[in-house]
């Protein structure tokens, strides 16, 4: 969001496409989509939340988004209908 989507290079849903079916069809896998009886991987953000970026779960201990400020924030992650990441 904060490189693609804020100076209009992408809209958010290109972005979302991207991200998301265009890579599920690139790996022939059945995901990049919400339909009943699928598979229930989900993620919600929150576009507009701005934050710094400082902690972060990583085996190396820097990172060049470490102090950055982003645009979008994830909020919950969901895989197979299972919560595993809240914020």
């Amino acid at each position: 969001i904060t490189n693609l989507v804020r100076p209009g290079t992408l809209s958010i849903m290109e972005l979302i496409e991207k991200m998301t079916i265009n890579p599920a069809k690139l790996y022939n896998i059945h995901r990049g989509f919400i339909k009943e009886g699928e598979r229930a991987d989900l993620l919600i953000f929150n576009p507009n939340e701005v934050w710094t970026v400082e902690d972060f779960f990583s085996k190396a201990c820097n990172s060049p988004f470490k102090g950055m400020k982003l645009y979008g924030k994830v909020k919950k992650t969901i895989c197979k209908g299972t919560i595993v990441y809240e914020d």
